[in-house]
């Protein structure tokens, strides 16, 4: 089992607060489903998750990237 890392940038979707985070996982999609534990879904929109190469694999206007 492969551990990459991934930084996950969570918006809120009322205001300016931008947060980033640092998870551990397999692929994008299993950080994308990791970061979803530490925003309200109500109240805030993962916007970008990139790979420890610093590429973008997710946007919230694009889905996920391969």
């Amino acid at each position: 089992m492969f551990i990459d890392k991934f930084t996950v940038y969570i918006k809120d979707t009322y205001g300016k607060r931008l947060r980033k985070l640092t998870i551990d996982a397999d692929c994008a999609i299993d950080a994308h489903k990791n970061a979803l534990s530490y925003c309200n879904e109500l109240l805030q929109d993962i916007t970008k998750i990139s790979n420890a190469e610093k590429a973008v694999v997710y946007t919230l206007e694009n889905g996920f990237i391969n």
